[in-house]
């Protein structure tokens, strides 16, 4: 492996002569490393790199270098090397945070080898499209990842769906067995009404619907009442004239329907 170390100035008016490096065709280890100014000081922020060049055949190549600490590498691909002759244009390209900066032309001289000779020239090399076509192949495989996972979600969401639909039919299930227990213990409550043998007038929350009160007086009964929550009465014992007490509630619907011996 052949390293050929230089420093480059972006500022490439103060550059007095270019830098030479010499390579043979078919080399697989040449490596171009420079030390990237700017305006005499090491190059600052500077976040990727990359080399270019115009081949003696006029083809264009281009391809990824490494830059850290202001340093810039590069190993040149033996394609960039494939046509003897004298590199007038190469270069690297900086990215930096002020924007994008070049340094001074490098001259590389390509010398043929002796298995070939040749001057027959071949079509132009951009690393760059291998770089591109390799990401559209991870582009693809993540897309064939996120696919599988969404027909999987779609599944556990299909399965969720089912369990859910499964659920709410045995929820109205209960409640429908839930009502019509309540439906017959209405019935069973109707059968149930409470019946008072007393003098005094049964309290509020016993007067339902149909519930039987006979009045007595000593040791007679002076009256049959059945309540009624339809008549519009204060809720006063039959024929009770004076002011509602403690055990009456005025105002509120009901009231007891006498029935007389």
């Amino acid at each position: 492996m052949a390293t050929h170390e230089m420093t480059l100035d972006v500022d490439k008016s103060v550059a007095l002569a270019a830098e030479v490096v010499t390579a043979r065709t078919g080399d697989t280890g040449t490596v171009i490393k420079a030390a990237i100014l700017k305006d005499g000081a090491p190059i600052s922020g500077a976040t990727s790199a990359r080399f270019l060049a115009v081949r003696p055949d006029h083809t264009y190549i281009e391809q990824a270098a490494t830059i850290s600490g202001g340093t810039a590498t590069v190993t040149l691909d033996p394609r960039a090397l494939a046509v003897p002759g004298v590199i007038k244009t190469a270069y690297f390209r900086i990215e930096a945070g002020t924007g994008t900066e070049t340094t001074p032309d490098i001259w590389i001289t390509v010398i043929a080898d002796a298995e070939t000779g040749s001057d027959g020239a071949s079509g132009p090399f951009v690393s760059r499209i291998e770089e591109i076509i390799e990401e559209l192949q991870a582009v693809k495989r993540s897309t064939l990842a996120s696919r599988d996972a969404a027909n999987s979600a779609a599944s556990a969401a299909n399965s969720a769906a089912q369990s859910a639909n499964a659920n709410a039919a045995e929820a109205s299930k209960q409640a429908a067995a839930a009502r019509s227990a309540a439906q017959q213990a209405n019935a069973a409550a109707k059968l149930a009404k409470p019946y008072h043998i007393q003098d005094a007038e049964p309290p509020y929350d016993e007067r339902v619907d149909g519930a039987m009160w006979l009045k007595t007086e000593g040791d007679r009964v002076e009256s049959a009442n059945k309540w009624d929550s339809t008549l519009p009465g204060l809720g006063l014992y039959p024929g009770a004239d004076t002011y509602p007490g403690a055990d009456t509630f005025p105002g509120k619907a009901g009231d007891w329907r006498k029935y007389t011996f």
